[in-house]
């Protein structure tokens, strides 16, 4: 019976008659029609219809990316000397104790200068008498020009002088047998006793002035930008558990190590109360925050040729690749440099289907209520 019905149909449309005929009496059902009916469309427009692609999207956001850096340190004295003697001599006298406090000039030790003291008095000697010279001739001159001739007078003068002289390097040599703290500070051991013989340029004490302590430390190259003079820190040590000591960076390197790709920082601590010593092992800690900068989700970066970018979707939702740079990540939060400003979307996921040209649909995107 169907194909009666068929061909009856087939001979109205060759004599050009228009016929309506049921879709149910031709056996087809609706969803079949309506396909039929679509595909006739697109044959009879010539053309591919072009879907849109389904995708998530994001919102981009600015946020200041922080840096978290841990390092290990030591300890170093703001300043240490190892004092030393400029002459050879027996000790005589030790005029400190083992990490007691001295101030500048104290006398650290003295050296036998028996031989050096009866130097110095007879230069003394010499130069008051020198002096006496001097005086006396020239109260004559003034007193009768004519009796004593200016000759005479240049010769006391430059007696004198050389009297003077002769008298402080005595005295020179005097002081260089008594040596003194070159600072105030804390003073280390000695194995020095009272009659040691010492040689010139032996050691004598090391003088420590650790009112501040110096921490030094190395921070990977892709921290090195964080680092900056004043820079707050936070440092511990095993050597004093439970305390936590601040201190700030006071200088660093100029240069990245090329063997180890590390630059050298150089830290200054407070140390009133004397609990820190040279030598300490620290761990150092501190957060940097720069420039607010584009932070996206991980996944949303593509790669190519080209290099990394997002798909930025603008209002008529057309995708656009925008390049971008990566300066720092944190999971999956990217923080990078690009053309992006708060509030762009971005696709999420689905971005190896998308393409320059073809629409996105964000398929979590809230759905037009109908008749709205």
């Amino acid at each position: 019976m169907n194909w009666v019905i068929a061909v009856i149909a087939i001979v109205a449309l060759a004599v050009g008659g228009v016929w309506y005929v049921a879709p149910e009496k031709l056996g087809l059902a609706e969803p079949q029609v309506a396909a039929r009916q679509e595909g006739q469309g697109e044959a009879r427009r010539g053309r591919r219809i072009v879907t849109d692609v389904a995708v998530t999207t994001a919102t981009v956001e600015l946020s200041p990316p922080r840096t978290h850096v841990r390092s290990i340190g030591t300890g170093m004295a703001v300043r240490a000397v190892n004092v030393t003697s400029e002459v050879a001599g027996t000790v005589e006298a030790l005029h400190f104790a083992p990490n007691a406090t001295v101030d500048k000039g104290t006398p650290l030790l003295s050296l036998e200068r028996e031989a050096q003291e009866i130097a110095l008095r007879s230069a003394k000697a010499n130069y008051e008498q020198q002096q006496a010279t001097f005086d006396r001739l020239d109260t004559l001159a003034k007193r009768n020009s004519s009796a004593i001739s200016s000759a005479q007078i240049e010769e006391a003068k430059a007696s004198l002088a050389v009297a003077e002289a002769n008298r402080a390097a005595a005295q020179f040599e005097v002081d260089r047998r008594i040596i003194d703290a070159p600072f105030a500070g804390t003073v280390g051991l000695t194995d020095l006793e009272e009659g040691d013989y010492l040689a010139l340029g032996s050691p004598v004490v090391e003088v420590y002035d650790t009112s501040q302590l110096l921490v030094e430390f190395e921070v990977s190259e892709t921290a090195a930008s964080a680092v900056r003079v004043g820079l707050p820190l936070e440092l511990v040590t095993p050597s004093l558990i439970g305390r936590v000591f601040t201190g700030q960076v006071t200088a660093y390197d100029a240069a990245i190590n090329a063997a180890t790709r590390t630059l050298r920082v150089r830290a200054t601590v407070e140390n009133s109360d004397r609990a820190l010593l040279p030598g300490m092992t620290f761990s150092v800690n501190f957060s940097s925050i720069s420039s607010p900068l584009p932070v996206v989700p991980a996944v949303a970066i593509s790669w190519s040729g080209e290099g990394a970018a997002v798909w930025r979707v603008g209002e008529d939702n057309l995708p656009e690749r925008v390049p971008l740079v990566i300066r720092r990540r944190d999971g999956d939060q990217v923080w990078i440099e690009a053309d992006l400003k708060e509030g762009d979307r971005i696709v999420l996921d689905g971005i190896l289907k998308v393409r320059p040209g073809v629409p996105v649909v964000d398929i979590n995107a809230p759905r037009a209520k109908p008749g709205a």
